[in-house]
């Protein structure tokens, strides 16, 4: 295209611009006809309203997982009965083994007698993963830390050492990766819960394995994704509120959940809603 034609398009633009009626640069903007209702209603509201823009005067909406209610279903026998032991010192230690997971410790004593539900009156501590970094050819990775694991784990075997009433025990999660994910989603899965579990039997607390797809499905949790399992802990364990402060304290939520469930608890769902964050989500059961 020649610049005395490009000359004469840009003039006729300028000119059009300037006989345009002043009406008609102040009418607002009409939706289109083939646009879905949703946005044809956005794009009607005032702009401090649209969701895809922030603005000063505009709050968050909860998601489906944040506004989750359960209700909790009668308990069933827990993993280890001798947890409920009249008169009994218990400590359970619930395990998240993945790197942004946790250990979470629930100390309580039980009543002489009459039904008791420690999950409800313990007193709780949450250790976050102790993580250690290596290099694996040009990557820097992250894997738990053996020492670290034995510093927050031994103070509690050599209570139950010190003293005979004192029963402790430890459940910890195993999941099983899924079939997209690579060779070394794998390996560290298998390497935190080796580690675990030896690290445990060589302080003499007794581990039980518990299966994730089990666990989250009798806690009402299958597909919610982490912000049901915030929502769940915040409303089964009400102390553990300190400790579920951010968005990324889903690993803690999860480590108090597996201990609640190792006591017994059980848990059912109000409403069902999927979660983005389950998409992934494993479903098989390690036999």
């Amino acid at each position: 295209m020649s610049s005395s034609l490009l000359a004469s398009r840009a003039a006729s633009f300028r000119l059009a611009a300037r006989t345009l009626p002043c009406s008609s640069l102040q009418r607002p903007c009409t939706p289109s006809k083939n646009l879905s209702e949703k946005f044809r209603s956005r794009l009607s509201a005032p702009r401090s309203s649209w969701t895809g823009l922030r603005c000063l005067n505009s709050s968050p909406q909860p998601t489906a997982a944040e506004q989750e209610q359960y209700i909790q279903l009668p308990a069933e026998a827990p993993i280890y009965p001798e947890l409920l032991a009249p008169g009994k010192r218990c400590i359970l230690v619930g395990v998240d083994p993945d790197i942004s997971g946790a250990l979470a410790v629930l100390h309580w004593q039980n009543p002489a007698e009459g039904a008791f539900f420690p999950w409800q009156a313990a007193r709780l501590e949450v250790h976050d993963m102790p993580i250690v970094l290596w290099q694996l050819a040009s990557r820097v990775k992250k894997q738990p830390c053996s020492v670290g694991l034995l510093r927050t784990l031994r103070p509690y075997a050599d209570l139950a050492r010190a003293d005979g009433d004192v029963v402790v025990r430890a459940a910890l999660e195993v999941t099983t990766p899924s079939h997209i994910s690579g060779k070394h989603a794998w390996f560290n899965i298998g390497y935190s819960t080796g580690m675990l579990d030896g690290i445990l039997t060589s302080l003499d607390i007794p581990c039980t394995r518990i299966h994730a797809a089990i666990w989250k499905r009798q806690l009402g949790l299958f597909k919610k994704g982490k912000p049901g399992s915030m929502a769940l802990a915040h409303q089964l364990l009400p102390a553990a509120a300190p400790f579920l402060r951010r968005k990324k304290d889903h690993g803690r939520a999860e480590a108090l959940l597996i201990a609640a469930w190792s006591l017994g608890c059980r848990a059912q769902a109000v409403a069902v809603a999927e979660s983005e964050d389950a998409a992934g989500e494993e479903d098989e059961v390690l036999l």
